[in-house]
């Protein structure tokens, strides 16, 4: 058995803009779901529990973890290069 995932560490500050974000009916929805994910991680729920409440998987939340404590809340949401739909039109027929 694996031991379990400690809790994600936040400032106040940090927890007070994730909050904010999680509540927004305005902000996309990508980063609302990372928000809320990283609500639950900070609340020392597991991974997979995570996964199970927003739909999203484990691994998701995983990656996301890593990515807030190595980043923090700069880049929380931008999509990684490589990542997401793959355009069907070619950039020079846009042009």
């Amino acid at each position: 058995m694996r031991p379990p995932t400690p809790a994600l560490v936040l400032e106040e500050t940090q927890r007070q803009v994730l909050e904010a974000l999680a509540r927004s009916t305005t902000t996309a929805c990508r980063e609302v779901v990372r928000a809320r994910a990283l609500l639950l991680a900070a609340e020392g729920r597991a991974n997979t529990a995570i996964g199970a409440e927003l739909g999203v998987s484990p691994t998701s939340g995983t990656q996301w973890r890593e990515r807030f404590a190595a980043e923090g809340l700069t880049k929380l949401a931008q999509v990684r290069k490589g990542r997401g739909r793959k355009p069907t039109i070619a950039k020079e027929k846009v042009d």
